[in-house]
């Protein structure tokens, strides 16, 4: 446990275990009992006065273990027996899998679009904020699983690891290089990499050596019947932004979705960034996406107009630091995307 974690629920439960002994003892007031209330509602400052993911961890810790200590005290105190047993473990259930189980339930998601620009089928996989802090037997299964998808175009859309110390980003990074090549990742037209939010400044040099062309900056490819444009981080942020008119079918993919609000002339805009919130909530969809975007683009494929789309990833990674460590109706994916010619389609049909 994190040395903050440790003060956070000492200051959550000290207090608390002072207000059961006086409730037990039926003291309603002591100077003891007042300070140890202020003190419980003090802690809700503490649980407010980080950053925003730092109040997500405080609430993860308040939901999954000091609501589940406290539904299990009414338990034992004969308070609602059945129903706060049954809250304790729900509660604990949804914690295992949110925590342990689904943030590795790795999903290939397949999606088909159809347009009148292409006289040849291609698959596109896209994988998206890997995001790790120590790369290992999950990210290795991530890698082989995206190889052996045989994509005709592997697109990798930033947020690769996320180190918290310049030595640790040299360690991790030697390890990174090492699963990317026992994976063996190819295409027959290419593996493109742009930079996400976490990557550093050289980010580039932990591709080094790997076969995959990598940009900082906005640069077009041009391939066939194919422009494909590697956006900036920046340029990816910008829901301004305006591109050029394209010769051929252009597919744009950048780190953030935010670019698709400026209109950017693309058949097909590939992005990741927003995990697809992490947390959905059926009925209503991610809670936090941290993008401009509305929510129900903030995963999945979205039509933008006619042969015209949108395909945010929801990402095979979670974000590190101080955030909660979990995923709840939310599975970490590889979008592969098979794009077809409208003829052929009509044919099939």
């Amino acid at each position: 446990m994190h040395p903050q974690d440790l003060l956070f629920n000492l200051l959550v439960l000290i207090p608390a275990i002072v207000l059961l002994g006086a409730y037990r003892q039926k003291r309603c007031f002591s100077p003891v009992v007042a300070l140890a209330f202020g003190a419980w509602v003090g802690q809700w400052t503490f649980v407010l006065a980080d950053d925003l993911f730092g109040v997500l961890r405080n609430v993860a810790w308040l939901l999954f273990v000091q609501l589940t200590l406290g539904l299990l005290v009414l338990a034992l105190l004969d308070r609602w027996r059945t129903t706060s047993v049954v809250g304790a473990v729900s509660l604990v259930a949804v914690g295992v899998w949110a925590f342990q189980i689904e943030p590795e339930l790795l999903e290939v998601s397949r999606t088909r679009i159809e347009t009148s620009k292409l006289s040849q089928p291609l698959t596109v996989a896209v994988l998206a904020d890997l995001q790790t802090d120590a790369p290992g037997d999950y990210e290795l299964g991530v890698l082989r699983q995206l190889a052996a998808l045989e994509a005709d175009l592997v697109l990798l859309t930033g947020d690769y690891l996320q180190t918290l110390t310049m030595e640790d980003g040299e360690r991790e990074a030697q390890k990174f290089r090492e699963l990317w090549r026992a994976a063996g990742v190819t295409a027959p037209r290419g593996v493109f990499a742009v930079q996400g939010d976490v990557d550093p400044a050289r980010w580039e040099a932990r591709f080094a050596g790997l076969g995959i062309e990598t940009s900082s900056r906005t640069t077009t490819f041009l391939d066939e019947e194919l422009e494909l444009v590697g956006l900036s981080l920046a340029d990816s942020r910008d829901p301004r932004l305006r591109l050029a008119a394209p010769s051929k079918f252009r597919l744009v993919f950048g780190h953030r979705p935010d670019f698709a609000l400026g209109g950017s002339q693309g058949d097909l805009l590939i992005a990741g960034h927003t995990h697809g919130g992490q947390v959905r909530v059926p009925g209503y969809g991610p809670l936090i996406t941290f993008s401009s975007v509305p929510r129900s683009w903030a995963a999945g494929l979205t039509q933008l107009a006619s042969e015209r789309w949108l395909l945010v990833s929801r990402g095979v990674g979670m974000e590190r630091g101080q955030a909660p460590r979990l995923r709840l109706f939310c599975r970490p994916e590889i979008a592969l995307l098979e794009i077809v010619p409208s003829s052929a389609s009509e044919r099939e049909a």
